[in-house]
C-alpha cells in the first residue's frame, strides 16, 4: 500500500497559517499624527476665542484673558506639531505643517479686539485669520497628496 504525499498537504496548512498573519502586518492602522495636530489646534483656537468672547468687557481683561489662552494653546499643541513633524520626513509636507503653524499662532495672537476695532471690522479680521489657517491646512493635504498619488506618466 502505498502512502500518501504529505508535501501539498503541509504546503496548504503552513500557507492558511501564514496568511492571516501577513494581512494583520498589512493593515496597521495609518499614523494620525498630522490629523491629531490638527484637531487639537482647531479646539485651543476654539477655545480660546470662547473664553475672549465671555471675558468682561474691559480691554485689559481681554487681553489678559487672549494672553493666557494663547500661552496654554500653544504650549497644548506643542507636542502634538512635534509629533506631526516627526511622522513625515517629506520635505513639502513639513513646510507645509511649519506655515500652518505659524497661521495657528497668529491667529491666536489675532484672537483679542484691537483697541477702538469696530465689531465688523474684528469680525472682518478673524475671518481672514481662519481663511489663512484654512489655506495653509490644504497646503499639508496637497503635500501629503502629492507625496502619496504620482501622476503616471505616458510614454511618447
Amino acid at each position: 500500500m502505498r502512502r500518501p504525499r504529505r508535501g501539498p498537504l503541509v504546503l496548504a496548512c503552513v500557507t492558511a497559517l501564514l496568511l492571516p498573519v501577513s494581512a494583520a502586518q498589512a493593515q496597521t492602522p495609518p499614523d494620525r499624527s498630522v490629523d491629531d495636530y490638527r484637531n487639537a489646534a482647531r479646539r485651543a483656537l476654539h477655545g480660546c476665542s470662547k473664553a475672549v468672547a465671555e471675558t468682561a468687557p474691559s480691554a485689559r481683561a481681554r487681553d489678559a484673558a487672549s494672553a493666557r489662552c494663547a500661552a496654554e494653546a500653544k504650549s497644548a499643541v506643542a507636542g502634538k506639531f512635534d509629533a506631526a513633524m516627526v511622522s513625515t520626513m517629506d520635505p513639502a509636507v513639513r513646510a507645509a505643517l511649519q506655515r500652518h503653524q505659524a497661521a495657528f499662532i497668529t491667529s491666536l495672537a489675532g484672537i483679542a479686539p484691537l483697541p477702538g476695532e469696530a465689531s465688523s471690522g474684528y469680525l472682518q479680521r478673524q475671518t481672514g485669520l481662519r481663511c489663512a489657517l484654512s489655506h495653509a491646512w490644504t497646503d499639508i493635504e496637497q503635500s501629503e497628496a502629492s507625496d502619496r498619488y504620482r501622476t503616471a506618466k505616458g510614454k511618447p
